[in-house]
């Protein structure tokens, strides 16, 4: 028998808005992150203008029952008035660290 330590994995949100800064349209009062582990919905989590619109996800395992590295992806509810999000990295974030949603204003 071999034990293994696994550290645990964050993974942080940044919102970014595409919106003249809030004057071209009117940003809600929170979004929903949902964060899934290897395409399976684990967590939500709100972000609000008091949090900088972000979120971090902590205590993450890094690896699956087989011993695979888990790959994390992060999706937001769709905000009234803008675009779907588009979310960098794309491919999400197996190795932990920051995936970033920006939301750009629809163009009337």
């Amino acid at each position: 028998m071999t034990n293994t330590l696994t550290k645990d994995k964050t993974i942080a949100v940044e919102k970014v808005w595409n919106d003249g800064n809030g004057t071209t349209a009117t940003r809600p009062q929170s979004v929903t992150y949902k964060l899934y582990a290897d395409n399976k919905e684990v967590a939500q989590a709100q972000g609000t203008a008091a949090s900088g619109w972000g979120y971090t996800f902590t205590g993450l395992p890094q690896k699956n029952a087989l011993g695979a590295d888990i790959n994390y992806t992060v999706t937001e509810t769709q905000v009234a008035g803008y675009a779907a999000p588009v979310y960098a990295p794309a491919a999400g974030a197996a190795a932990g660290g920051t995936i970033t949603v920006t939301n750009t204003v629809n163009q009337q």
